[in-house]
């Protein structure tokens, strides 16, 4: 798949402001962390940033589209979403000499960085492949949010928000089989799934919300979220059940047609395979269990 055209404004992006600001006096200050500018959705001229070196802080920066890195004296081609992590000792050298480019970061420094860092087991002047950009950028929003909002902003919320951003990025890298991220529009149609479990839904409509063959579609869904579609809305459905049988007013028919199933047969005997008991038994064990 080619890179995609960034001589103009992402699409998807056009209504929301970038971000673009570096502080004289930095508004989270102390020994454990330092914010000394933020930036998001940055559009850049055709051109290459050399800093040998580097700003003396930490930078995290993601790219939305191919750019050129230098590391250990080689060059390196990265393509889109793509994070680094520059150590404070480290030089910078990235950018796309041909067309322009877009890029999220943050300088930021102090122990609670480095910390998170090596709390998560991270490399620094790496480049990190499969991840995307919002995930710094909604770090980055929420940090200038907090400082924006506040004459006295929060170091522990920023440092909060930054927790959050490695822990993502952490478990991406770490995930089994290496570390690409799950496509936006499978993570979109899970998000569709846990909202409408209820309603009669087929692998065929499934497949054509993310455009391709059903074969192709269940491959890949149980390669980024470890089951079937098919068990996915199962363990939804059965999740909602055990909910519903808390409240004794539902007889169990209504619960099994409330979760999708006309069948109360078909649905008890999903339950008992899924959960080891009847829903009627596993009415009473919540119903003795207060």
């Amino acid at each position: 798949m080619s890179d995609p055209d960034l001589s103009a404004d992402p699409p998807a992006l056009r209504s929301l402001p970038p971000i673009r600001v570096f502080y004289a006096d930095p508004p989270v200050l102390s020994p454990g962390l330092e914010v000394h500018g933020l930036g998001t959705r940055e559009r850049m001229r055709p051109c290459i940033v050399n800093r040998p070196s580097g700003t003396g802080d930490y930078l995290l920066m993601c790219f939305h589209g191919a750019v050129e890195l230098w590391r250990e004296d080689q060059p390196v081609l990265l393509s889109g979403n793509t994070l680094m992590i520059w150590d404070p000792s480290s030089g910078h050298y990235y950018g796309n000499r041909e067309r322009p480019w877009w890029h999220s970061w943050i300088h930021c420094a102090g122990t609670v960085v480095s910390g998170l860092i090596g709390a998560t087991g991270l490399p620094c002047n790496s480049p990190l492949s499969g991840i995307q950009p919002t995930l710094l950028e909604a770090a980055i929003e929420g940090i200038h949010q907090e400082i924006i909002g506040n004459a006295r902003p929060d170091e522990v919320i920023v440092a909060n928000l930054l927790h959050t951003f490695f822990r993502q990025v952490a478990r991406i890298v770490q995930a089994p089989g290496g570390n690409s991220a799950v496509p936006a529009a499978y993570l979109e149609m899970r998000r569709w799934l846990e909202s409408h479990f209820t309603e009669r839904i087929t692998l065929e409509e499934l497949a054509q919300r993310v455009d391709c063959s059903v074969p192709h579609f269940c491959n890949e869904f149980k390669r980024y979220f470890a089951t079937s579609a098919i068990e996915f809305v199962i363990r939804l459905r059965l999740s909602r059940a055990t909910m519903l049988l808390r409240d004794r007013n539902h007889r169990i028919g209504d619960i099994a047609r409330a979760i999708g199933y006309d069948d109360i047969h078909h649905f008890s005997k999903l339950f008992s395979k899924h959960l080891g008991c009847s829903p009627r038994t596993m009415r009473k064990r919540l119903s003795e269990g207060g």
